[in-house]
């Protein structure tokens, strides 16, 4: 999809001035639209993961052995991240 700033009304939360290609600890949230359970559900108290969040616990572990110089720490799948 190509940025269209008529329907596309985002603003950057990135802090103005940070380099971002320096080394440090990031945090990524990932919010699916509608807050649909596309990742997994909670089963008995724990996360039972679906294809799409197989997917993406996959590729998240495998992210340093494609780009050199980055370290993917511990992550969480969660159902719904009401905040």
């Amino acid at each position: 999809m190509i940025y269209n700033p008529a329907i596309h009304h985002r603003r950057s939360i990135r802090l103005r001035g940070y380099d971002y290609a320096q080394p440090g600890w990031y945090f990524v949230t990932i919010c699916v639209q509608g807050r649909r359970p596309m990742f997994g559900t909670v089963v008995n108290g724990r996360m039972a993961l679906t294809d799409a969040g197989r997917m993406v616990r996959d590729v998240w572990t495998e992210m340093p052995a494609h780009y050199p110089g980055v370290d993917a720490d511990a992550f969480v799948v969660m159902p719904d991240d009401f905040w």
